[in-house]
């Protein structure tokens, strides 16, 4: 009910009130909160380093994405060389 008390708070017109519920009221934080935001980005130094690309963690509540980017079909092999090496 956090919409309904900005409009009446506020005495919305109409179009105000369109507007207003057409965004949302609070954004969640592109990155977790303190010491896990920072344990990502050391995570995320750290692969790039080690794969010699850019790499991206991304959290969300429950799950999340890493992105390790290529520019060539031949870096794509190399990566994948380096994640599933022979046996």
């Amino acid at each position: 009910m956090k919409a309904l008390d900005v409009i009446l708070k506020q005495k919305l017109s109409v179009r105000e009130t369109e507007r207003l519920v057409a965004r949302p009221l609070e954004r969640p934080p592109k990155r977790p909160p303190g010491d896990e935001a920072r344990h990502l980005e050391v995570l995320e130094r750290a692969l790039s380093t080690r794969l010699r690309t850019s790499v991206v963690i991304r959290q969300g509540r429950k799950k999340g994405r890493i992105e390790i980017r290529y520019a060539s079909s031949e870096e794509r092999d190399r990566l994948l060389a380096l994640l599933n090496p022979p046996k």
